[in-house]
């Protein structure tokens, strides 16, 4: 997708991820308001779809007939989900009879430990295993990873890749989201931020495996400087680039926002005006209050111009 907006259903939850930057508050929208949300988005013109997200979306009741009135209207839909109650056949088959083409499972580590620490739910890994092999059984919907990076995945993010090459042939497309640690349980959590240079090497040996096992993938919330040879996939150089833009509907005090009202959370460091890139990379988020400034550096390899060809081109 391009531009899109952003959809949470409901912040009801079924486990409790040490990092969650929307954790539960028992709010969750009407049906009406929600219809009356997908429509303002169809009428816009500007959007090419909507991402469906919680919370945990599966919660909610109305969640097939939004995934119907989507797919009646012509309108692609995404479901953001963290595999749990996807788990079950039934439920699963229950959601494709009612127009769901495209899934987004999270998944924080590979191994089962690290996963059930970062979401308080032992099972949290089989469940998303058993939720992949459901969606691949019924075939015809399109199956994504999201991966939030953190202090305790850190050092095997390429072995995640691997697990997801395995255990999820499906899947074709790959997110690594850098850690927001300003957000609700993450900023509660301290011991959950890593530093960028704890990223670096796995993170290159993540893109590597997913180029080599033939995945599309994006990187999210992490200056161009750590993304060397694949700036042309980070998500908000893209934005800047395509000049797409984001709608997100929050079910908490934030309401409505577009996505740009919170670039003014990215800095840049003095180094970064010499920097090749500097035009189109947002920069560093939270600098100097979580991530630090002295890990940036400028990049000289390659320029704006060539990474926006590739942008466009859509280059792997």
């Amino acid at each position: 997708m391009g531009s899109f907006g952003y959809f949470q259903i409901t912040r009801r939850c079924d486990q409790r991820c040490l990092i969650c930057s929307n954790p539960e508050n028992d709010n969750s929208i009407s049906f009406e308001k929600g219809i009356a949300y997908l429509d303002s988005l169809m009428s816009d013109g500007g959007y090419e779809g909507v991402i469906i997200t919680g919370g945990e979306p599966t919660l909610s009741e109305d969640l097939p007939e939004y995934l119907k009135h989507c797919d009646r209207k012509g309108f692609p839909s995404v479901l953001i989900t963290n595999g749990q109650n996807l788990a079950s056949t039934a439920f699963a088959r229950k959601l494709k009879a009612a127009g769901l083409e495209k899934v987004v499972l999270s998944l924080y580590s590979s191994d089962p430990k690290i996963q059930g620490k970062l979401t308080g739910n032992p099972d949290s890994l089989s469940n998303v295993n058993k939720a992949a092999a459901n969606l691949e059984k019924l075939g015809g919907i399109t199956l994504s990873v999201t991966i939030t990076m953190n202090k305790l995945n850190a050092d095997h993010l390429s072995r995640n890749v691997e697990h997801i090459a395995k255990r999820m042939p499906s899947v074709n497309h790959v997110v690594f989201n850098n850690l927001d640690p300003l957000m609700n349980r993450a900023a509660q959590h301290p011991e959950t931020l890593h530093r960028l240079n704890d990223i670096d090497i796995e993170l290159t040996r993540a893109v590597d495996m997913l180029r080599s096992n033939k995945m599309t993938y994006r990187i999210e919330r992490v200056p161009l400087c750590y993304m060397g040879g694949y700036e042309h996939n980070s998500t908000e150089t893209r934005r800047i680039v395509k000049n797409e833009k984001v709608k997100i509907l929050f079910l908490d005090e934030k309401g409505e926002v577009d996505q740009a009202q919170g670039d003014f959370l990215y800095g840049k460091a003095e180094c970064c005006k010499v920097c090749y890139l500097n035009d189109i990379c947002i920069g560093l988020y939270s600098m100097d209050d979580r991530y630090m400034s002295e890990e940036l550096f400028p990049v000289f390899h390659t320029t704006k111009e060539e990474v926006a060809e590739k942008v466009l081109s859509n280059a792997p």
